[in-house]
């Protein structure tokens, strides 16, 4: 965790934007989904930590018990290797055959959904003449039609799994509509009755995992042996603003830029904003491609000194304004606040409800270019 010498260090070095996030609401996240269950959680952390960071959200979830990491890609997965020996990662996906070798010498495990998969990764394995066998996962299509393999294949699939070199860690899958009880208990019936069949095939060590975020705290019949949570973690909900969770992400920048405009004049691209009196724009150095929406132009709010401010005109690339005609003492330096969990307008469910989208969606991408800082 940086210093507050530190952050102030990095942030000059950087930019006058940047994003905050709070590791206090991370392990409070935790510890509310912990309370949930009694089964084991794989914290997931890909699209670097949901945008929080995976690295720095990856080292508190392993200070506090959490052993299983779940990410999405062959990358994803070498970089938390790098930093943490010796954690559980699993990729999510099946990995492209390029990096099979590198992942099952890195002491990562893989996802399979195919007999071709599992050929594959065997063949790969015993090249590599190891002295442990690659570990996978199987994951099983229960009613999502994405990824995974037909439920009436598990009994064959577990016939070739276990005529080869490899460790079967998990069975899995995917819910389609998590808060959807009729929905999930569908997918859980579908999920269990092919497991039930296949039974004798199974190692008693294997696990199997189904449930998410959303299912982990409406269904505890989906909780098997390990649930699966990404989103909760972070303090968000899909849309809505939680009530119990407390997101972990702020978004703050300064003002870089004082513009005086006068009554009927526009600003930004297209001239959408037009001032309706003399008044005074704030320029800070956050845009579109830091992440943030340009369909939010002219909707969305920022905080200054305490009060809430109407941003105006276009969201361009790296640039947007504020309407501060009511607040003339204002100076270049201070900080326009875009994002404040206390806030409801300055959240990322509010901006979801805004732009039609999910917080998944925003929160991944305000990590594109903004540093982030820990607290």
């Amino acid at each position: 965790m940086l210093t507050e010498k530190q952050t102030n260090k990095a942030l000059d070095l950087r930019r006058d934007a940047w994003l905050e996030i709070d590791l206090d609401a991370v392990r409070h996240n935790l510890n509310l989904v912990k309370s949930w269950t009694k089964s084991p959680i794989m914290g997931v952390v890909k699209g670097d930590g949901y945008g929080h960071g995976a690295n720095e959200i990856a080292q508190l979830l392993l200070s506090q018990d959490i052993n299983w990491l779940g990410v999405a890609s062959a990358a994803e997965a070498l970089d938390l290797r790098k930093n943490f020996a010796k954690a559980r990662i699993l990729i999510l996906s099946p990995a492209p055959q390029s990096s099979v070798g590198e992942l099952i010498e890195q002491d990562i495990d893989l996802t399979v959904t195919s007999f071709e998969q599992i050929d594959l990764i065997d063949s790969i394995s015993t090249a590599k003449i190891l002295s442990r066998k690659a570990r996978i996962h199987l994951k099983m299509d229960s009613g999502m039609h994405r990824l995974g393999a037909p439920l009436k294949d598990l009994s064959r699939l577990l016939d070739s799994i276990n005529a080869k070199n490899l460790e079967l860690i998990s069975i899995y899958s995917h819910l389609a509509k998590s808060g959807d009880l009729a929905c999930t208990k569908f997918q859980h019936e579908n999920f269990v009755s092919a497991l039930n069949h296949a039974k004798d095939k199974i190692n008693k060590d294997v696990i199997t995992h189904l449930a998410n975020s959303e299912a982990a705290r409406k269904f505890q019949f989906a909780h098997l042996d390990m649930i699966r949570v990404g989103l909760y973690l972070y303090g968000l909900e899909a849309r809505e603003l939680s009530t119990d969770l407390k997101p972990a992400m702020a978004l703050k920048a300064r003002i870089t830029h004082l513009t005086e405009i006068k009554a009927m004049e526009g600003a930004g691209y297209d001239w959408t904003f037009v001032a309706p009196k003399d008044g005074l724009l704030a320029s800070i150095p956050v845009g579109y491609a830091d992440g943030v929406p340009r369909r939010l132009s002219n909707q969305m709010v920022g905080m200054l000194d305490g009060k809430l401010i109407k941003q105006a005109g276009r969201i361009s690339m790296d640039q947007m304004l504020f309407d501060i005609t009511d607040m003339p003492s204002v100076k270049t330096g201070d900080i326009i606040t875009l994002l404040d969990a206390s806030v409801p307008e300055l959240t990322l469910s509010h901006w979801a409800q805004l732009d039609d989208t999910i917080t998944y969606e925003l929160a991944c991408a305000l990590a594109l270019r903004l540093p982030r800082v820990y607290k």
